[in-house]
């Protein structure tokens, strides 16, 4: 390989590594993130472009064994769609760079980054608390309608996803998804149910939903 070749070869790479770093910048402002991924965000497009260069430019094989590579990141943690979304676009990045196309990869690098912190500030897609209630009832309680008229008061919305016995067979623990009303207050939900359900446990709990949002 001759001097000519490696010079170019380094100058795509120290591209691919300033777009990278660029996505790491863009991710920040999202809030919620981690040091780690930051950095990760910052040598992945740079590892795709060195990885392609290693298969003599064979993009079928890259995105075969970067396929593999990104999947490590999710094996033992969990990963939410936001960093699967900026997994890919730093791939599609380092693709783009080593294949000569350096000014459309910074252009497409640029305009992604920009709309995705316009959505995010622009709210189009409103995001809405989904909470976990749970309602322990006695066995004799016919709860298919006893707490209706509670949860439509309270809620916008409520689906019944799990029933389950406890206590020997004596109780029923109810799950609901539910997304509260504005401005309600959970204490009156929870003291309502209590009122039906003969003072046994409610609970009410967040599920999470940090990868809805961008």
């Amino acid at each position: 390989m001759d001097l000519t070749v490696i010079s170019q070869n380094s100058i795509y790479l120290l591209v691919a590594f300033l777009l990278g770093l660029y996505q790491a910048f863009i991710y920040k402002k999202l809030g919620n993130y981690t040091k780690n991924f930051l950095v990760t965000l910052c040598f992945l497009p740079m590892l795709v472009s060195l990885v392609l260069l290693c298969v003599n430019g064979s993009v079928g094989t890259s995105i075969a064994i970067l396929g593999v590579f990104s999947l490590v990141r999710f094996r033992s943690i969990q990963g939410n769609s936001k960093e699967i979304l900026y997994i890919f676009y730093s791939m599609a990045i380092g693709l783009l760079v080593i294949s000569g196309n350096i000014l459309f990869a910074i252009i497409v690098s640029i305009v992604i980054g920009l709309l995705i912190l316009l959505l995010n500030n622009l709210n189009l897609f409103e995001e809405k608390d989904v909470n976990e209630l749970k309602i322990t009832v006695p066995e004799d309680l016919n709860y298919d309608d006893v707490f209706e008229g509670i949860l439509k008061l309270y809620c916008d919305s409520y689906e019944l996803k799990r029933i389950k016995t406890s206590n020997m067979g004596t109780l029923f623990e109810l799950s609901y998804e539910v997304v509260l009303r504005k401005g309600v207050k959970t204490k009156e939900l929870l003291d309502s149910i209590r009122s039906k359900n003969a003072n046994l446990n409610v609970s009410i709990n967040m599920v999470d939903d940090s990868d809805l949002k961008l």
